[in-house]
Protein backbone atom coordinates (compact mmCIF):
# COMPACT_ATOMS: atom_id res chain seq x y z
CA UNK A 1 0.00 0.00 0.00
CA UNK A 2 1.26 3.25 -0.87
CA UNK A 3 1.34 5.92 1.88
CA UNK A 4 -0.65 9.03 1.82
CA UNK A 5 1.19 12.21 2.06
CA UNK A 6 -0.53 15.57 2.73
CA UNK A 7 0.14 18.63 0.38
CA UNK A 8 -1.04 21.95 0.72
CA UNK A 9 -2.54 23.11 -2.61
CA UNK A 10 -1.63 27.06 -3.94
CA UNK A 11 -3.14 28.25 -7.13
CA UNK A 12 -1.36 29.86 -9.83
CA UNK A 13 -3.63 31.57 -11.25
CA UNK A 14 -6.44 33.53 -9.11
CA UNK A 15 -10.05 33.18 -10.43
CA UNK A 16 -13.64 32.60 -9.06
CA UNK A 17 -14.08 28.60 -8.43
CA UNK A 18 -16.96 27.29 -10.67
CA UNK A 19 -16.52 24.15 -9.55
CA UNK A 20 -14.73 21.68 -7.35
CA UNK A 21 -14.19 18.30 -8.70
CA UNK A 22 -12.52 16.37 -4.84
CA UNK A 23 -13.50 16.17 -1.52
CA UNK A 24 -11.52 17.00 1.30
CA UNK A 25 -9.29 14.65 2.30
CA UNK A 26 -9.62 12.60 -0.85
CA UNK A 27 -6.77 10.73 -2.50
CA UNK A 28 -5.49 12.25 -5.79
CA UNK A 29 -2.84 11.64 -8.28
CA UNK A 30 -0.55 14.20 -10.21
CA UNK A 31 -1.85 15.45 -13.09
CA UNK A 32 -5.83 14.95 -11.62
CA UNK A 33 -7.94 17.73 -12.15
CA UNK A 34 -8.73 19.44 -8.72
CA UNK A 35 -11.14 22.54 -9.32
CA UNK A 36 -12.79 23.97 -12.50
CA UNK A 37 -11.75 28.18 -12.62
CA UNK A 38 -15.27 30.58 -13.94
CA UNK A 39 -13.58 31.17 -17.45
CA UNK A 40 -15.67 34.11 -18.18
CA UNK A 41 -13.45 36.63 -16.29
CA UNK A 42 -9.83 35.59 -18.03
CA UNK A 43 -12.38 34.97 -21.65
CA UNK A 44 -13.57 39.27 -21.27
CA UNK A 45 -9.78 40.02 -20.57
CA UNK A 46 -8.91 38.13 -23.79
CA UNK A 47 -11.70 40.40 -25.49
CA UNK A 48 -10.39 43.66 -23.98
CA UNK A 49 -6.72 42.46 -25.36
CA UNK A 50 -8.26 41.33 -28.53
CA UNK A 51 -10.11 44.34 -29.70
CA UNK A 52 -7.01 46.53 -28.09
CA UNK A 53 -4.90 45.32 -30.67
CA UNK A 54 -8.04 45.42 -33.13
CA UNK A 55 -8.07 49.43 -32.45
CA UNK A 56 -4.00 49.57 -32.69
CA UNK A 57 -4.15 47.74 -35.99
CA UNK A 58 -6.68 50.17 -37.17
CA UNK A 59 -4.59 53.44 -35.93
CA UNK A 60 -1.82 51.31 -37.44
CA UNK A 61 -3.40 51.50 -41.08
CA UNK A 62 -4.75 55.12 -40.61
CA UNK A 63 -1.39 56.75 -39.77
CA UNK A 64 -0.01 54.24 -42.72
CA UNK A 65 -2.45 55.95 -44.69
CA UNK A 66 -1.83 59.58 -43.70
CA UNK A 67 2.09 59.25 -43.87
CA UNK A 68 1.82 58.12 -47.88
CA UNK A 69 -0.83 61.03 -48.06
CA UNK A 70 1.82 63.45 -46.59
CA UNK A 71 4.76 62.18 -48.99
CA UNK A 72 1.98 62.67 -51.69
CA UNK A 73 1.53 66.25 -50.91
CA UNK A 74 4.96 66.69 -50.14
CA UNK A 75 5.98 65.17 -53.26
CA UNK A 76 3.35 68.24 -54.93
CA UNK A 77 4.32 70.83 -52.81
CA UNK A 78 8.42 69.90 -53.97
CA UNK A 79 7.28 69.99 -57.36
CA UNK A 80 4.96 73.43 -57.29
CA UNK A 81 8.10 75.12 -55.70
CA UNK A 82 10.73 73.54 -57.93
CA UNK A 83 8.57 75.14 -61.23
CA UNK A 84 7.99 78.56 -59.14
CA UNK A 85 11.66 78.38 -58.88
CA UNK A 86 11.76 77.92 -62.65
CA UNK A 87 9.34 80.62 -63.23
CA UNK A 88 11.45 82.55 -61.30
CA UNK A 89 14.53 82.34 -63.20
CA UNK A 90 12.67 82.43 -66.35
CA UNK A 91 11.13 86.38 -65.30
CA UNK A 92 14.82 87.55 -63.79
CA UNK A 93 16.66 86.47 -67.19
CA UNK A 94 13.70 88.26 -69.30
CA UNK A 95 14.19 91.19 -67.20
CA UNK A 96 17.93 91.43 -67.34
CA UNK A 97 17.68 90.94 -71.10
CA UNK A 98 14.78 93.31 -70.98
CA UNK A 99 17.09 95.80 -68.79
CA UNK A 100 19.79 95.56 -71.48
CA UNK A 101 17.35 96.41 -74.16
CA UNK A 102 16.42 99.52 -72.59
CA UNK A 103 20.07 100.68 -71.79
CA UNK A 104 20.69 100.10 -75.82
CA UNK A 105 17.78 102.22 -76.48
CA UNK A 106 19.13 104.79 -73.57
CA UNK A 107 22.55 104.76 -75.28
CA UNK A 108 20.75 104.89 -79.16
CA UNK A 109 18.83 108.27 -77.18
CA UNK A 110 21.68 109.80 -75.73
CA UNK A 111 23.74 109.91 -78.94
CA UNK A 112 20.58 110.82 -80.89
CA UNK A 113 19.92 113.71 -78.38
CA UNK A 114 23.58 114.95 -79.09
CA UNK A 115 24.23 114.93 -82.65
CA UNK A 116 20.49 116.66 -82.43
CA UNK A 117 22.66 119.23 -80.09
CA UNK A 118 25.62 119.47 -81.83
CA UNK A 119 24.25 120.44 -84.97
CA UNK A 120 21.58 122.85 -84.29
CA UNK A 121 24.05 125.89 -83.78
CA UNK A 122 25.38 125.02 -86.90
CA UNK A 123 21.65 125.17 -88.76
CA UNK A 124 21.82 129.31 -88.94
CA UNK A 125 25.33 129.70 -90.21
CA UNK A 126 24.26 127.00 -93.09
CA UNK A 127 26.89 124.24 -92.31
CA UNK A 128 24.09 121.84 -92.08
CA UNK A 129 20.78 122.23 -94.09
CA UNK A 130 17.23 122.51 -92.40
CA UNK A 131 16.61 118.71 -93.95
CA UNK A 132 19.56 117.64 -92.15
CA UNK A 133 18.32 119.38 -88.74
CA UNK A 134 14.94 117.44 -89.18
CA UNK A 135 16.71 114.23 -89.29
CA UNK A 136 18.16 115.00 -86.66
CA UNK A 137 14.90 115.80 -84.91
CA UNK A 138 13.48 112.70 -85.81
CA UNK A 139 16.11 110.59 -84.73
CA UNK A 140 15.82 112.21 -81.33
CA UNK A 141 12.40 111.79 -81.17
CA UNK A 142 12.13 108.28 -82.40
CA UNK A 143 14.95 107.31 -79.82
CA UNK A 144 12.91 109.06 -76.77
CA UNK A 145 9.90 107.08 -78.22
CA UNK A 146 12.35 104.04 -78.91
CA UNK A 147 12.83 103.74 -74.92
CA UNK A 148 9.83 104.36 -73.53
CA UNK A 149 8.68 100.51 -74.81
CA UNK A 150 11.61 98.33 -73.00
CA UNK A 151 10.94 101.05 -69.90
CA UNK A 152 7.51 99.65 -69.64
CA UNK A 153 8.32 96.02 -70.16
CA UNK A 154 10.95 96.41 -67.76
CA UNK A 155 8.41 97.68 -65.15
CA UNK A 156 5.86 95.31 -65.52
CA UNK A 157 7.98 92.67 -65.32
CA UNK A 158 9.19 93.96 -62.06
CA UNK A 159 5.47 94.49 -61.12
CA UNK A 160 5.14 90.59 -62.01
CA UNK A 161 6.25 89.11 -58.72
CA UNK A 162 5.84 91.41 -56.78
CA UNK A 163 8.70 93.46 -56.84
CA UNK A 164 8.67 97.39 -55.71
CA UNK A 165 9.72 99.59 -58.36
CA UNK A 166 13.61 100.25 -57.87
CA UNK A 167 14.02 104.12 -56.59
CA UNK A 168 15.33 106.65 -59.25
CA UNK A 169 16.30 104.01 -61.84
CA UNK A 170 13.53 101.82 -63.39
CA UNK A 171 15.65 99.55 -64.51
CA UNK A 172 17.70 98.00 -61.80
CA UNK A 173 17.25 94.56 -61.07
CA UNK A 174 17.79 94.87 -57.62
Amino acid sequence: PELAQRFTVRDRVSGQVKQVLVDDNNAVRKGDLLVELDPEPFQVQVAIARATVTAATADLVAAQASVRGMEGLTRSLRYSLQRAIEDVDDKVATLKLRAATLESKKASMTKAQADYNRNKPLVANGTVTQQDMDAYTEASLVAQDQVQEPHQAVDELRGAPGLPPPPGNSNALT
